[in-house]
């Protein structure tokens, strides 16, 4: 019998919506279980269940391979940024958002809180089309107001060594991320140190959405 050569990658089907991919010798399903835990606990699930919803039939593009719903890969490095399609990043990373894919690397410490900010990646760009008060368009959060000035005003404050201070996308995921997992250090350094910038800051994510309480701020 001619095995499967045990570079060729191959998908190990997970619970919605996950699909664990690396090539034979590197699958760890050990990764699956964490990841799925740390979605289903960190993610309120009136969210999650928005935002696995298909996008509507304009919004994607059959013809370049793109999933019409949310879909998290979990695999190697080099497996996401080569076979599985995804950018390489210089110096690497945890995980990156493409619309609507999330992908994230099965040998992190951080890859239950990386899955977490990816989330938000999608949250913000999807937020207009697939949330029930979103207003139909194809813009991110972050690209319009209130978040945007909030952005602005803090961002020069944020410190160098904190992520959310690189972009828009990044501070909105980075808060995201620090509010779901109860980070209310992590969050005021999103404010610029600021706590009434913080406390701004996090009202205008409980404006939009159900996001769970936090004991931290």
């Amino acid at each position: 019998m001619i095995e499967q050569p045990p570079t060729v990658p191959y998908v190990i089907p997970g619970p919605w919506p996950f699909r664990l991919f690396a090539p034979r010798e590197a699958i760890q399903t050990p990764a699956l279980s964490l990841y799925t835990s740390a979605y289903r606990t960190y993610i309120p699930a009136s969210i999650r269940a928005a935002f696995e919803a298909p996008l509507p039939a304009d919004r994607w593009d059959i013809a370049k391979d793109i999933p019409q719903s949310l879909e998290i890969h979990i695999a190697s490095y080099e497996w996401l940024t080569t076979t599985g399609g995804f950018v390489t990043v210089p110096g690497g990373w945890g995980g990156i958002y493409q619309t609507p894919r999330i992908a994230v690397t099965n040998n992190q410490a951080e890859a239950p809180k990386t899955l977490v900010h990816e989330f938000g990646h999608h949250v913000d760009q999807t937020y207009n089309t697939l949330w029930q008060n979103g207003d139909g368009s194809t813009k991110r959060l972050t690209e319009t107001e209130p978040f945007l000035a909030l952005w602005k005003r803090v961002n020069g404050s944020i410190p160098t060594t904190e992520y959310a201070k690189v972009s828009p996308a990044e501070w909105f995921a980075q808060s995201w991320r620090y509010q779901l997992w109860n980070e209310g250090a992590g969050l005021l350094k999103c404010a610029g140190g600021n706590y009434s910038a913080m406390l701004e800051l996090r009202e205008l994510f409980t404006d939009l959405l159900p996001m769970p309480n936090m004991t931290t701020l």
